[in-house]
């Protein structure tokens, strides 16, 4: 039996290595065999009613992730302190792999002087106590078998977050968590075994004769897979649109206002995703790495279409050029039934009419802003960014009819007030008459250096803009935007909220980047 072993030694989410036994099913001729851990996460299994076996809310208040499995079986809670087990067999007989699996586990647990036996059909007791809990899933040529083995976990977490509903122990006349399970921990003579990772290098050489290393490509492939088995418990504030490179003469920078939007929000507490696609190239790859180097949680699924990027020369007067580069991967972002939960789970979104110029991301946009919960305390924000001729009557109306806050500035408003009929009118007259038109809960004008307003069926906000000293304005609009309804979400009311934006955007514009990290005082 072989060891599988990764490139690096990254800290990996447990639905990372849910798609990394696929993959190993896939691609791995011999018998496999691989250990982990994981950050607090429930496991359910393929079968099991998520509301009634999992307590979200704890799950929710505390961070942990909830995934569902394809095999069956119950649910499972793992922790550092837990080592999951998984072992790829060529396909057979499951109940005669299984049970040669369980046997060599128990066998692998008596040879550290453990009374260890196995019980029903998953399970393995330590003097009458379950220390693991295993199950199996077929796949076309191979049988994958994982299983838990508790050495360290945190008793009281596990009964919290997989607490049966009182019901159920009253029905079935269940015991509780704490009384049927132990840590192997409590059994162990420690001068033999005494930390997890002793326990994790006794299990792998107790079962490998060799190991198989993994690719960086490989990593690559199984986390797209990723989002096949996690599920979405939290409410996120996303940024859904483009993602690309700015082609400067200079060098490349990081573009894309939804990503700015999604960084600036989560900077303020909140769960915050960038949704777009990216080719298989290394502009994709590097996109990945900078959003990771920024901390920000994002989902790009790879497209068969290269990395977007825009292409900014100077002219001979030094004024820049910009080529959006077209038919590129953020103009073919997928909907999927993982946007779907994000989706269902999603308190704000911000998207644009730039991501808007082709078909396939204008239909995944739309998708996902009909699948959002229809609450007042949900927003769906058309930050508009015209961009050259990338735009059109039709989609900016949709938009109009899909959105509750509109964000545009002076410039766009001149453009838009053509179209809508608002030509002649003021500034404040032309927004106020699209507020009503559509029935926007808020729509925000920004006006550079003239200052900024929010319209709202209650009244009118004006933030004069700061004089600072500016590194460069690129990702301020969307600093502004993020934090402006980061801000709302918190229960500021709309003035004091648009005077936090202001400061935002301001602080933004002194330093170089699109994501700087904000001092502690305007994120309170």
């Amino acid at each position: 039996m072989k060891h599988i072993v990764l490139p690096d030694k990254k800290e990996r989410s447990l639905a990372f290595y849910l798609a990394m036994e696929e993959f190993v099913a896939r691609s791995v001729e011999d018998e496999a065999f691989f250990v982990w851990r994981v950050a607090p996460t429930v496991i359910i299994g393929r079968n099991q009613d998520l509301e009634a076996e999992v307590n979200l809310d704890y799950c929710r208040r505390h961070g942990v992730k909830v995934v569902r499995r394809k095999s069956g079986g119950g649910c499972v809670y793992s922790d550092m302190g837990n080592i999951m087990i998984s072992y790829v067999s060529r396909r057979g007989d499951v109940a005669e792999i299984f049970e040669r699996y369980l046997s060599s586990l128990t066998s692998c647990l008596r040879s550290l002087g453990l009374d260890a036996e196995k019980s029903g059909r998953n399970d393995i007791l330590v003097e009458g106590r379950k220390v693991s809990g295993n199950a199996f899933h077929q796949m076309p040529d191979r049988s994958v078998v994982h299983g838990t083995l508790l050495y360290d976990t945190d008793f009281e977490a596990l009964e919290e977050a997989i607490r049966p509903p009182v019901e159920k122990l009253m029905r079935h006349g269940v015991a509780s968590v704490r009384q049927r399970v132990e840590n192997l921990k409590t059994y162990l003579d420690p001068s033999g075994i005494d930390s997890v990772e002793q326990l994790e290098n006794y299990l792998v050489d107790y079962f490998c004769d060799g190991e198989i290393s993994l690719g960086e490509n490989d990593v690559r492939e199984m986390e797209e897979k990723i989002s096949e088995y996690e599920i979405v418990i939290e409410k996120y504030i996303i940024g859904l649109g483009e993602a690309l490179w700015d082609c400067l003469p200079e060098g490349r920078k990081i573009g894309g206002a939804p990503a700015n939007f999604a960084y600036h929000a989560g900077q303020f507490g909140f769960k915050s995703l960038a949704i777009s696609a990216v080719g298989d190239d290394q502009l994709g790859h590097e996109i990945r790495e900078k959003f990771d180097q920024r901390g920000l949680e994002y989902r790009l699924e790879t497209v068969s279409y290269p990395t977007g990027t825009v292409q900014v020369t100077l002219d001979e007067k030094g004024i820049p050029c910009y080529e959006i580069k077209e038919n590129v991967a953020w103009d073919n972002i997928p909907y999927s039934s993982a946007l779907e939960e994000l989706a269902k789970n999603c308190k704000a979104v911000c998207f644009g009419s730039l991501a808007q110029r082709n078909q396939v991301s204008r239909e995944t946009i739309n998708r996902f802003l009909d699948a959002m919960p229809d609450t007042d305390d949900t927003y769906k924000i058309f930050d508009i960014n015209l961009r050259q001729h990338f735009y059109c009557k039709e989609t900016i109306e949709n938009s109009f009819g899909k959105c509750n806050v509109l964000k545009i500035n002076d410039e766009e408003l001149v453009v838009v007030s053509e179209m809508f009929g608002c030509e002649g009118l003021s500034q404040e007259e032309a927004c106020r008459k699209l507020l009503a038109d559509y029935g926007f809960r808020m729509l925000i004008l920004t006006c550079g250096t003239d200052g900024s307003y929010v319209f709202s069926a209650d009244g009118m906000s004006f933030q004069k803009t700061p004089k600072v000293e500016v590194a460069d304005t690129v990702g301020a609009g969307d600093s502004f935007t993020g934090s402006f309804i980061a801000s709302i979400l918190k229960g500021k009311t709309i003035p004091e909220a648009h005077k936090r934006a202001v400061e935002v955007s301001a602080y933004v514009c002194t330093q170089n980047g699109a994501m700087p990290v904000l001092p502690e005082k305007m994120t309170d």
